[in-house]
Order: C-alpha cells, then structure tokens, then sequence
C-alpha cells in the first residue's frame, strides 16, 4: 500500500504487516504443539541432552587483546604495518620499538619507610634483588634469565637504571654529582619509564625517587618455557628487609581475569536457587485460580535448557566462552521473568 499524503500511516501499516506475520506463525506454532504435545516435550529434550554435554568442552578465552580489540581495529592494522616494515627481532630488542610485549617480568620496588630509593644503600639492595632475579631456574630444565633473555649486541637486555645510576649512588648523595629527568645527557639515560614518585628541583634535576621499575624481557617462544620461567619468578623470595616489590608477568592480567571468574562458580548453586524461588514467587499472585507456580518453574527449566544447549552447540564448533558469558543465563531468566 502506497500512501504518498500520510507517511506515519503507510509506516504503521508496514509494522502492522510484520505483527501479523510474527502471530501468525506464533499461532502455527501453537497449533502444532496442541496437536502432537508429547513431541513437542521430547524433541526438545532430545536436543537438549544431545547437545548439553558440549558445556564439559568449556574453555575460558583469557586473551584481553582478543577479547577487548575489535578484530578489524585499527591498532592491529598499524600493527601489522609496523611489523611488516619493521620485524620482531628478539635477538637485537630494543624496548622502546617493541610492538608486543612478548614475555616479561616486571619489579616495582618501593622502601618500606617510604623515603627516596635515590641511595647508595638502597641500591646495592636492588643489585643483590637483580642477581636473584638472574639466578631464578626453571626447575626441569635448569635454565636461567641469562639463557632465556632478548639481547642486543648478543648481551642480555637488563633494567638499564641499574646499570646507569648505581655506580653513582655515593657521588650523588655527597651532592658531588646531579642526575636530569627524564634525559640525563650525562649518563645517556631515560628514566621516565623506571623512576617513579620523583621530585625535582628548579632546575629539573632529581631530589629523589619513590618508586623504580625493572624490566626483565624473555624470548615468548616457546611458550611453555617462558610461562614456567614466569611462574618461577612469580615464587621468588624476596630477602631484603627493607624493600616492598611487587610483580607482575605477561600472563598476571590473564591470570587474574581467570581467577576471578572461576570465583563464581561456587556461588552459582545458590544463586541459581534463589533464581527459581523468584520465578515461582512472582508467578503466584493472590488469586489462586490465575496464579502460574509451575509456569514459573517451567520458564526456569526451559530457558536452562534452552542456554545449555545454545552453549554446548557454540563449544561443539569450537568456539572459546568469555567471563561475559557466565551472567547470561540470569539476563535470559530476567527477560522470561518479563513475559510472565
């Protein structure tokens, strides 16, 4: 129908026509339901059980760059601009032109009264910190940093703020010497990305420093190898008394999205039970011959059904589930709920 005076008319119609074809086929359905109800319990069931038993394939995607990065972004494309021009080389790094972290392990160390990190003292303790770092072994196949690291000029990348400004530790406190921030000319060093909480004097020269940052790469390949080297870092004991260090890997950011959604598992009996008794309490109303129970149970058990199938057919053809996607089956009771 074309309506060329009344635009709002002719639009309702077209909607008018899509309603009329959704109940239509709404009433066929019910209509073959009525006719053969045994059939329409057991198809649905068979489905179900055949397609359930996928939910034991279960595999959390723990790859925040695959699950946060659009996968035609225009980051990766750059990327792969970059590297195409400009590829990896884990024997000639330079971490200022990396493009992915590949394997790491980070320290960030602090004193525990607080004061500047910017002593002597506190930096024969960070160098006795860094020979342990060095001196971590993966267990089965006693290797160390020193065989694992990226290199330059066929040398271990190591936290370069050690090397630069340990020697000057005691000239530096006597105030026989300065060191710029961010770009000591003296020292040919950068310290913005490995001196933290600093403060300077007018003149832009360091007071002092509250926090620094080691770096210590790895090759990423192989894998396993480099996660077992981060694992043992991770377990490294710290001796010295009068630092705090934190750290962090690669994988600690996979690692504690994992943690946090295996967490909900154990609460998910209870909530699920909780669900139920919702459902069937907001189906009984003061009316008994209009109050829905077990329309409320039932909405329970088909849409469970109905997402342990959907998901076990998903993990059949392989695919991987998100922590997202743990908090669906309540969105889809929550919208069932609506339509009682």
């Amino acid at each position: 129908m074309k309506n060329e005076d009344n635009g709002h008319y002719d639009a309702g119609m077209r909607c008018h026509l899509v309603s009329r074809l959704v109940s239509e086929g709404f009433r066929r359905l019910g209509r073959l339901v009525g006719r053969h109800p045994l059939l329409s319990i057991l198809v649905p069931l068979a489905a179900s059980l055949a397609l359930a038993p996928g939910l034991l394939l279960f595999q959390l995607e723990e790859d925040p760059e695959l699950l946060y990065v659009p996968a035609t972004g225009r980051c990766l494309r750059e990327r792969a601009e970059v590297e195409a021009s400009f590829p990896q080389d884990w024997h000639n790094f330079d971490p200022g032109r990396a493009t992915r972290p590949g394997a790491f392990g980070q320290l960030l160390v602090v004193r525990r009264d607080g004061r500047s990190l910017l002593t002597a003292d506190t930096f024969a303790a960070l160098a006795r910190l860094h020979l342990a770092v060095k001196s971590v072994t993966i267990p089965e196949h006693n290797l160390t940093f020193s065989d694992l690291c990226v290199s330059t000029a066929h040398a271990c990348v190591e936290p370069d703020v050690l090397r630069r400004l340990g020697p000057r530790m005691e000239a530096y406190e006597e105030g026989l010497t300065r060191i710029r921030y961010p770009l000591d000319p003296d020292t040919a060093g950068f310290y913005g990305g490995s001196l933290g909480g600093v403060t300077l004097d007018h003149d832009g020269f360091l007071r002092g420093a509250k926090a620094i940052l080691l770096v210590y790469h790895i090759i990423p390949q192989p894998a396993n190898l480099a996660r077992a080297w981060e694992e043992a870092f991770l377990a490294m004991e710290v001796t010295e008394s009068t630092l705090d260090v934190a750290r962090y890997t690669s994988h600690s950011q996979e690692e504690e999205m994992r943690v946090n959604s295996l967490s909900l598992f154990p609460h998910f009996s209870y909530i699920v039970i909780l669900m139920v008794l919702f459902a069937v309490g907001t189906s009984v109303t003061g009316d008994w011959v209009r109050s829905k129970p077990w329309m409320g149970a039932a909405g329970c058990l088909t849409s469970s059904l109905g997402t342990a199938s959907a998901f076990g057919l998903c993990l059949y053809l392989g695919q991987r589930m998100s922590t997202t996607c743990l908090g669906v089956p309540f969105l889809i009771l929550g919208e069932w709920a609506t339509l009682i």
